[in-house]
């Protein structure tokens, strides 16, 4: 039999919000806030292909390992992660997509 681990403090934000105390692994005892999903839409190059549109999708996540000082931003495309930001990263990316989509009059 595989012992649990005990529960840890989570954050605020977390999910699950119970300590993560059904995990035997460190490693499983991350907090993760609820995903934020934004759905995309990439057309195919037309040299390629003249199929359909395809329908992507982007997830942005709050992540922190149990007993880590920090916490970052995961963001994924489709079901791979694409990259991590510290929070400053994060809003200072937000800012600049902001300004850019402004710009072109979205």
């Amino acid at each position: 039999m595989t012992e649990k681990l005990p529960a840890v403090d989570c954050t605020d934000w977390c999910e699950r919000g119970d300590g993560h105390t059904n995990v035997t692994h460190p490693a499983d005892q991350y907090c993760s806030s609820e995903h934020r999903v934004v759905t995309l839409s990439r057309y195919p190059l037309l040299e390629v292909s003249s199929g359909a549109r395809i329908r992507d999708y982007a997830v942005a996540v709050l992540h922190r390992d149990a007993g880590a000082a920090s916490t970052h931003v995961s963001v994924a495309h489709n079901d791979l992660c694409a990259f991590e930001l510290s929070p400053g990263e994060a809003k200072r990316l937000g800012s600049a997509l902001l300004r850019l989509a402004t710009t072109a009059g979205a």
